[in-house]
């Protein structure tokens, strides 16, 4: 997914955030890596991240993955 990002036009890594929801153990390796390279991170509550979009119908994994 990084390789993506650099390869788009004008992405500079200092000027984003990864946002993503704290999901304990299952992002640490995630977040390992990322605290390697000069990404900063977000991390979010689920139930914040859910109620931030609204009313929202249609939902599965692709749809949320591309909100």
């Amino acid at each position: 997914m990084l390789k993506l990002l650099k390869a788009l036009l004008g992405f500079v890594s200092g000027q984003s955030v990864c946002c993503m929801e704290h999901t304990g153990i299952y992002n640490a390796h995630l977040l390992s890596y990322l605290h390697k390279i000069p990404l900063p991170i977000w991390l979010k509550n689920s139930l914040q991240i859910k109620k931030s979009g609204g009313l929202q119908r249609g939902k599965n994994d692709s749809i949320d993955a591309h909100r």
